[in-house]
């Protein structure tokens, strides 16, 4: 059985790490780093750059 099809997801992504961040959460982590496109470093850097957190 294959994991979540993340490809195309990197919205979802970053809406789901910065409303973690934002509500709390001491960090995320990546399971597959490996399996990330480039949209989806792109959409994490943007998560954690998030205005508000620090």
């Amino acid at each position: 059985m294959e994991g979540p099809d993340w490809q195309n997801k990197d919205k979802e992504m970053e809406t789901a790490v910065r409303g973690s961040l934002e509500n709390g959460a001491a960090g995320i982590c990546l399971f597959t780093p490996g399996r990330m496109s480039p949209e989806h470093w792109e959409a994490l850097a943007k998560a954690l750059n998030c205005e508000g957190h620090t």
